[in-house]
């Protein structure tokens, strides 16, 4: 009958105890070994982000570019409804705002969901605002989030030093082109003075005698 649960023989009751058992141990590895493969694709999409990220930002050399490239990664991997990258430089602020126009309808607060700052080696590059209203971040994503962060900062740092060395560059070529300069200038002038000097000297000694002409 429904609803019912009689044992006709005792020993059944051993059975169904171990059944129960059973039950609840393979439940809990298939839950276990479901976790295990969630964190596992959890880590494989991560890893994927991480180098397709890495790829787009080893083909900048530009800040600008380096920025607008992290802001777009980060709105496509994370669905953030707005994404804004502020990078400070020797001569001005960039501001990268995605997307560029608000959806309709959509009104977001003048706070961001989360801030993330961009902590060079020495001093702080910027920082990162993230707007999402539907849904909170996980742990995973804000530790992929921090990470990508870091990869921005290594990519600003390698293109600001990559300046700094083609400015040495030319400079130093510039002071060789000076150098070289002054050098014929003044072999084009000592070689006339030494001429001047040397017919001066000539008119002016006693040795030798000169006519009026």
């Amino acid at each position: 009958p429904y609803s019912t649960l009689t044992v006709h023989q005792s020993q059944d009751i051993l059975a169904l105890v171990v059944f129960l058992v059973l039950a609840t141990s393979i439940s809990q590895l298939i839950g276990r070994m479901t976790d295990n493969l969630n964190t596992a694709h959890a880590r494989e999409n991560e890893t994927t982000r991480l180098y397709e990220l890495s790829l787009v930002l080893a083909k900048q050399h530009r800040e600008l570019d380096i920025i607008r490239s992290l802001a777009e990664h980060i709105l496509r991997t994370f669905q953030s409804d707005r994404v804004e990258i502020l990078a400070e430089t020797e001569s001005s602020n960039l501001l990268v705002r995605l997307p560029h126009n608000q959806l309709p309808g959509m009104d977001l607060p003048p706070q961001p969901t989360l801030l993330i700052s961009l902590q060079g080696a020495t001093h702080l590059l910027g920082e990162i605002r993230l707007w999402r209203i539907e849904k909170p971040f996980s742990p995973i994503e804000d530790r992929l989030l921090h990470t990508s962060a870091s990869q921005g900062v290594l990519a600003l740092e390698r293109a600001r030093l990559t300046a700094s060395e083609n400015r040495a560059r030319i400079l130093d070529e510039s002071d060789r082109m000076k150098s070289s300069l002054l050098s014929s200038v003044s072999h084009e002038l000592r070689t006339p003075l030494s001429t001047i000097k040397a017919s001066v000297t000539s008119l002016l000694s006693e040795d030798v005698p000169w006519d009026s002409e």
